[in-house]
């Protein structure tokens, strides 16, 4: 099993949300794997502005709004303070299976699907 604390390797990519008021949901369920608290893209509802971005189930959350954060709730956080725009800095693993691990690891069953 790879070191669920180490980065994986992979693409970092900025995804912009405009949100048109603070009440607005972006849809994205995060998640802080016991292994890794980095947050996870852990769901994405259909029909929410996570699914008119590129953001992936896996996408490791590094920054939200330029603040680098450690953990979901963190992330939470900042995402429904934001008035209209938010900008995700995201690692995208190269390998599924690194993320298919950390899944597993907190309890997660089915497979994570990502961008080659």
């Amino acid at each position: 099993m790879a070191d669920a604390t180490a980065l994986p390797e992979g693409k970092v990519l900025t995804v912009k949300l405009r949100k048109m008021n603070t009440r607005d949901q972006v849809g994205v369920l995060l998640h802080s794997p016991t292994l890794n608290p980095q947050p996870v893209v852990k769901d994405i509802q259909e029909g929410s502005l996570g699914t008119k971005s590129d953001l992936k189930l896996g996408d490791l959350v590094l920054k939200v709004n330029s603040r680098p954060v450690r953990d979901h709730a963190e992330a939470t956080r900042i995402v429904r303070r934001a008035n209209d725009i938010v900008i995700l800095e995201v690692l995208r693993p190269k390998r599924a299976s690194h993320w298919g691990e950390l899944f597993c690891a907190c309890g997660r069953e089915r497979k994570v699907k990502t961008a080659a």
